[in-house]
């Protein structure tokens, strides 16, 4: 067997077991449920009864739904979340097919398997990647309006959740201003509206009787848990400390100190990213590729860095930068990652021999299956959960016990 069916199979293999864990995982999480009043549930029930609030957009056409047509809240946020995640499956795969990237990448701890091993996937975060990636479909596409609807669609994820700003607003200024050769301010234009919607959300974050209305009006009356809706009362230094204080704890009995952890995770992240030009079958202008994503990643590691002051939801946070970043390389046309190489001046022999890059696919493929990027807290035993090869070994030791 030649090399390259040898990566094929292992690629498709590595493809068919993370759909078969994650579907296993998500079968799991709703047979077990989620609390009506937690964190992932009341995310997406922020609504506007209280009035204009942050994150409120989705949570008020919630409302409208339950109330109209009398369907249960619960049920209708598990089906949004499910259809997110096979849109999100069917929009990255056809893209990365396209790309001639392998296909088990949109269901790589990377992408997917990230909010899902977490228990994130019921929450937000992949319906604002959802949107994220017709953003980029849009920013791209040599249509008079395109930057426009690009900018209102990040006016409605911004609506739905405010993070969506943090890492879609530079990359939407940074195109038009490649672009704009001629430089004209009005190219910029598009740009006001989605500053100052931000603007807005930033004045209007809400406070504790906001918070009240919001959970009086889905009847929630425990109000001793902690949850999405009751946070919308936290003022900004209380959220710091909480993440300061979460990240900076001794777990396992004093043996992990989670920052070193966070870091590793995050170098692993982006040695993976800037080699993903080593799966392509065209390797004709891998250098410039490599210099591109490099150049993406780091653009827009450094647009979310203030997430990772504003929360401690670390994993999330590293999810929204794979997969915009991924997302971005995808749809990124060939005259624009040559106006990139242009504009910096990096010498390509960089991407040749630094020792950031490599054209090994098998430590490629052995870092998919370690890495693990536990959503919240860092501790061996979300760490080994959110990897692949654990999985796979509980999996398979399952079966074993079953047969024997």
């Amino acid at each position: 067997m030649t090399k390259c069916n040898t990566n094929t199979l292992f690629s498709r293999s590595l493809l068919f077991s993370q759909i078969l864990i994650l579907v296993t995982k998500i079968i799991n999480d709703i047979q077990v449920g989620y609390k009506m009043t937690s964190w992932n549930v009341t995310e997406l029930l922020i609504n506007y009864e209280s009035g204009f609030v942050r994150r409120g957009l989705l949570g008020h056409l919630i409302f409208f739904c339950c109330e109209y047509f009398g369907l249960p809240p619960y049920n209708i946020v598990l089906s949004i979340c499910i259809i997110c995640i096979l849109l999100y499956i069917y929009l990255f795969t056809n893209k990365l097919f396209e790309k001639q990237l392998p296909l088990f990448l949109s269901t790589s701890v990377l992408m997917l398997a990230s909010p899902i091993f977490s228990g994130d996937w019921v929450r937000k975060d992949i319906l604002i990647m959802i949107f994220f990636f017709f953003s980029m479909k849009l920013l791209f596409l040599k249509y008079k309006y395109a930057k426009l609807l690009c900018c209102l669609l990040l006016c409605i994820s911004s609506l739905i959740h405010e993070s969506a700003f943090f890492f879609t607003f530079p990359i939407i200024f940074c195109v038009i201003f490649l672009e704009n050769k001629s430089k004209r301010p009005i190219k910029y234009i598009p740009l006001l509206l989605p500053l100052c919607i931000f603007i807005m959300i930033v004045i209007s974050k809400g406070n504790q009787e906001v918070a009240n209305n919001i959970l009086d009006s889905w009847n929630i009356t425990d109000r001793t848990t902690g949850n999405s809706i009751t946070s919308l009362g936290w003022p900004l230094k209380f959220g710091i400390k909480i993440s300061y204080l979460q990240q900076t704890t001794f777990t396992d009995n004093g043996l992990i100190f989670p920052p070193l952890l966070w870091g590793l995770i995050i170098l692993i992240v982006y040695f993976l990213l800037v080699n993903l030009p080593t799966f392509q079958k065209n390797l004709e202008k891998y250098e410039t590729q490599r210099k591109f994503i490099f150049i993406l990643a780091t653009i827009q590691f450094i647009s979310i860095l203030p997430l990772f002051l504003l929360g401690c939801d670390y994993g999330r946070w590293i999810f929204y930068w794979s997969s915009t970043s991924i997302c971005i390389f995808l749809f990124a046309p060939e005259y624009f990652i040559n106006n990139v190489d242009s504009l910096i001046k990096i010498n390509l022999s960089f991407f040749k021999s630094s020792i950031l890059f490599t054209n090994d696919k098998k430590t490629l493929y052995i870092l998919f299956l370690i890495l693990g990027i536990p959503g919240f807290v860092m501790d061996t035993r979300n760490y080994l959960n959110s990897t692949f090869i654990y999985q796979i070994i509980v999996k398979l030791s399952s079966i074993f016990k079953f047969v024997f």
